[in-house]
């Protein structure tokens, strides 16, 4: 018996081939390059777009509708680019995509982008909304989750109670920053 109770036979293994060299072609045979039978190397399109969505997280950078609605132009001219099988860097299109994407993320890492508060359907609320926006004026450099909970409250708060939570979250930001 060999290891852990399985048999190693020339029954089962057969000669001993594994020892004898094989040779990798036929004489005669021409040897066919990876390069010339493998199709060639597919834009990954989609990936490509995730990477730059990651990346803009890992910089702190939050994905708000302006930038979204650049990289999904860049996916559409990349798109467009493809089907017609040139390559997307090779676009006049996509390269005018991501150059406008490089301008806008330029523009919120030098701090010249100041996110507001844009939700004024609670009256009671537009003093808060007024000097927390005045707050977020003053400052040149805001802290990654800041501009999450900015863009949370300006979409996602359909009732006073959230929209109140978020600013008072953003009150806590503005504090801690």
């Amino acid at each position: 018996m060999g290891i852990s109770g399985l048999s190693f036979s020339r029954r089962h293994c057969g000669p001993r081939t594994f020892m004898r060299p094989q040779p990798h072609c036929i004489p005669g045979e021409t040897l066919q390059l990876l390069s010339e039978e493998s199709p060639p190397h597919r834009f990954d399109l989609k990936l490509h777009i995730r990477k730059i969505r990651a990346e803009l997280e890992a910089r702190g950078i939050w994905i708000d509708d302006d930038l979204d609605d650049v990289l999904l132009e860049i996916m559409r001219c990349g798109r467009e680019a493809i089907e017609v099988g040139r390559a997307p860097i090779e676009d006049a299109a996509y390269r005018d995509a991501a150059a406008k994407l490089h301008r806008l993320v330029r523009v919120r890492e030098s701090g010249a982008s100041v996110p507001q508060i844009a939700n004024y359907r609670f009256p009671g609320l537009l003093r808060q909304i007024e000097e927390l926006n005045r707050a977020l004026r003053k400052r040149t450099q805001f802290p990654p989750g800041l501009y999450k909970l900015i863009d949370l409250a300006n979409r996602m708060a359909p009732t006073e109670a959230e929209l109140v939570s978020y600013l008072r979250e953003i009150e806590w930001h503005l504090r801690m920053a």
